[in-house]
């Protein structure tokens, strides 16, 4: 997979919708999704898992 992840004003947009309130970290093809708030992340850091 490589899907591609947009971050747009606190939402996460995927090729299949959006997801609010959402982290996506994409890690060797995998997306994985983080049930915690993106005002809590610096998502321009996000943690590589």
């Amino acid at each position: 997979m490589n899907e591609k992840v947009v971050i747009i004003n606190g939402k996460v947009i995927l090729p299949d919708g959006i997801k609010e309130n959402a982290v996506i970290l994409v890690s060797r093809g995998r997306i994985e999704d983080i049930k915690e708030s993106l005002e809590y992340h610096n998502t321009s850091k996000l943690p590589v898992l």
